[in-house]
């Protein structure tokens, strides 16, 4: 699309930060399987996630998506490879990976996350002051980091 509209799009690797370190926060791609409904309902979900997960499947869903591949292994098929042959930027959050940090499982993650996005955007859009804006929210933050 960005080449319809005569627009140059390139993608990079995350820059390096300090003491030549990267970091990527990777997630989202959780599939799930209740433990609920009969045992033919249940034989039928766990058939669907086998599938789901499959290596080509996993290429398949990548290549035409953009995300990630929910499998390694993906990255080795024949669909995969014509997909980064065919859009090189796609490969680029692969080699990613080795960059990988794992996001904190604890429920506060996502009330922070919340947070961070909240007060940036008051600081961008109600002409908050920065230092005030950011300020605030280290205190909001260790007041949820304390609590639990």
């Amino acid at each position: 699309m960005a080449a319809e509209k005569g627009i140059e799009l390139g993608v990079s690797m995350i820059p390096t930060g300090e003491a030549g370190t990267r970091g990527v926060p990777v997630g989202g791609s959780n599939t799930y399987l209740a433990n609920t409904g009969t045992d033919v309902e249940r034989a039928a979900a766990f058939e669907f996630m086998k599938w789901l997960s499959d290596t080509e499947q996993a290429a398949f869903a990548s290549a035409n998506t953009g995300y990630l591949p929910t499998r390694l292994s993906s990255l080795e098929t024949d669909t995969m490879k014509e997909t980064f042959a065919a859009y090189p930027g796609y490969q680029v959050a692969s080699e990613q990976l080795q960059y990988s940090k794992m996001r904190p499982t604890t429920g506060a993650y996502h009330e922070i996350e919340d947070l961070l996005g909240t007060r940036i955007n008051d600081i961008w859009l109600e002409d908050v002051d920065v230092q005030a804006g950011l300020d605030a929210l280290a205190k909001e933050i260790e007041a949820i980091l304390q609590r639990d």
